[in-house]
C-alpha cells in the first residue's frame, strides 16, 4: 500500500508541475513477475497460512492472461521500496 500511495504522489506531482502537456500513461510494477501459484506460496510464507486452491480444476478460458503484462513505461521518479513479502507480512 505504501508503494501504491508513493506512486500516486509522484503522478500527482508530475501534473502539478506540468512536466508535460496533455495526459501521460505509466505502469507501476516491481520488476519481478510471479505466477498465481508463486503468489499463493509467497502468501503462505509471509502470512503462515495456506490458501486452498485446486490447481487445474477448470479449463483455461480463451481470454485468460497467461503471460505477465509488460507494456507501459514505469512511472519516472518512482521505485518500489517494500517487497511483496514485507507488504504481506505487514497486513
Amino acid at each position: 500500500m505504501d508503494d501504491a500511495v508513493a506512486a500516486i504522489r509522484v503522478a500527482v506531482s508530475r501534473t502539478e508541475h506540468a512536466v508535460t502537456a496533455g495526459h501521460e500513461i505509466f505502469a507501476v510494477r516491481s520488476g519481478t513477475t510471479r505466477d498465481v501459484r508463486a503468489l499463493f506460496d509467497t502468501w503462505a510464507t509471509a502470512r503462515g497460512t495456506v490458501i486452498p486452491a485446486e490447481w487445474g480444476a477448470r479449463a483455461v478460458r480463451a481470454r485468460e492472461m497467461l503471460e505477465p503484462w509488460s507494456q507501459g513505461v514505469v512511472l519516472p521518479g518512482w521505485t518500489p521500496r517494500v517487497s511483496l513479502e514485507e507488504g504481506l507480512r505487514a497486513l
